[in-house]
This record gives structure tokens, C-alpha cells and sequence, in this order.
């Protein structure tokens, strides 16, 4: 059961669509977390290429759940977390999912063991009902 949740950053303030989201707290490690989500976003391209911010999405390799909407299951894959996976992103960027994972797939949802892939943000509604049946006892 889904006892306490914490919004972690390494960023203190994230503006974007005229919305500031104000982050309570940074963290340094990603490990002591049961779920990890990575939603899309227009600077995927450019964090794929920081390496800062990969190897800070790494240290979530223990995480026991990791789920992405849209175009952040290629920040899961560019970790390292989609090896040998089945997975799926917007259909915009389905060959970019290619060089990450075992099997891309245009499905709009993919769940593969403990990684849940959405094929775009509209099915984040589909990805709380998983995370709901993966931490609630009733459903």
C-alpha cells in the first residue's frame, strides 16, 4: 500500500505551459525509492545527452518499479533500464526506442516485468490505474 509519496528534483523550481511546479526537496540518489517516473517532455533530446543527469537517473537501478510516459521511456532506455525489454514511446520517436530495448512496440501500453512503458502522456490515466493495482491491495 501506498503509504507516503515525495516529488524529488534535482531542479528547485520547473516551469513549462505557464505552470511552476516548487520542489520541496533535491535528492542526490534515486535508490531508496519504490517507484520511478520519467514523463516526456521537449527537452528529452537534450537531457539525453547530459550525462550528469543519466548517471543521476541511474543510481535508480534498484528501484523497484519504473514506468514512463511518452518520450521518457528514452530516458529509461538511454539508463539502461529497457535491456531486454519490451517497451513503447510516442509514435513520433518509435525508432528512437530501437538501439534501447529488445522489442519496440506501437501498443499504447507495455508492461514488461517491473517497467511500464505509455505510448503518450493521454495514457497516463491508464499508467495511474497500474500504479494503483501495483500499491493498493483493493483495485
Amino acid at each position: 500500500m501506498l503509504d507516503h509519496y515525495e516529488i524529488c528534483s534535482r531542479e528547485k523550481i520547473c516551469k513549462t505551459s505557464n505552470i511552476t511546479i516548487r520542489i520541496d526537496k533535491t535528492i542526490d540518489r534515486l535508490d531508496k525509492f519504490d517507484l520511478l517516473y520519467v514523463p516526456g517532455s521537449t527537452v528529452v533530446c537534450s537531457l539525453k545527452q547530459d550525462e550528469t543527469f543519466i548517471n543521476w537517473l541511474r543510481t535508480g537501478k534498484e528501484v523497484t518499479y519504473k514506468f514512463s510516459a511518452c518520450t521518457g521511456s528514452l530516458l529509461l532506455g538511454e539508463a539502461g533500464f529497457l535491456i531486454d525489454k519490451k517497451a513503447t514511446t510516442h509514435y513520433k520517436h518509435l525508432s528512437s526506442l530501437t538501439p534501447y530495448c529488445k522489442v519496440v512496440s506501437n501498443e499504447k501500453i507495455v508492461e514488461d516485468g517491473n517497467v511500464v512503458t505509455v505510448g503518450g502522456v493521454t495514457f497516463s490515466i491508464d499508467l495511474g490505474y497500474i500504479l494503483r493495482r501495483n500499491f493498493s491491495e483493493k483495485v
